[in-house]
């Protein structure tokens, strides 16, 4: 049912994402269905993974394997106002008002979203132009801020250094006490990562 609203890209399934793949770009519809015994519970997501800035941050961190993060998360609400992220089935009917909804979702906000991030110059344009508004750029502000600078160095912004001091200022000002020193740390060893391994 998903899959025949999606746009054109070749998708393929597997562990309740749906992917296109279009060179270093990797567009992410995710889709799980919870079993709660007498209804399901399905829950949606949209995001991009930049195969490329997710091996930079695994080098970056001496991590084994490969990596399969998603590079930005998409909050499908910025799109729809009041959009639903789960949606209950617990009778057959509910099927047939599922897939009008799900549709929704996929033109209104996937299809936007994946626009808006489509390349490595469009993220860098997209969150290196102002700091996080924490309410509006998920909940891994971490996470953003270190694929923030990355995605700076890449697109050759002659405000990296600028950045790096916003996004560990963001950082130190979000984490908690506990995880505080451990990702200072990891976020430091990233920044002599990109200035040693990625020039412009």
């Amino acid at each position: 049912m998903v899959r025949k609203h999606l746009p054109e890209g070749g998708w393929k399934y597997a562990g309740c994402q749906f992917k296109s793949r279009n060179g270093n770009c990797e567009r992410i519809f995710f889709a799980s269905i919870t079993d709660q015994e007498l209804e399901l519970w399905v829950k949606v997501a949209v995001g991009i993974r930049f195969a490329n800035i997710e091996e930079i941050w695994r080098r970056s961190q001496n991590l084994e394997g490969t990596s399969d993060h998603w590079t930005v998360f998409g909050a499908v609400s910025h799109y729809i106002r009041n959009a639903q992220l789960r949606y209950r089935i617990d009778r057959p009917s509910d099927i047939e008002f599922f897939e009008p909804s799900i549709c929704e979702v996929i033109e209104q906000a996937c299809v936007p979203f994946w626009k808006r991030f489509a390349t490595v110059a469009d993220a860098d344009r997209e969150w290196n132009h102002r700091q996080f508004e924490f309410h509006r750029d998920a909940a891994d502000v971490f996470h953003n801020a270190t694929r923030s600078v990355i995605v700076a160095k890449l697109a050759n912004n002659t405000a990296f250094e600028k950045i790096v001091a916003m996004r560990r200022e963001e950082v130190t000002q979000i984490l908690d006490i506990t995880l505080l020193v451990k990702g200072l740390a990891e976020f430091d060893r990233l920044v002599e990562w990109l200035r040693k391994e990625v020039g412009f």
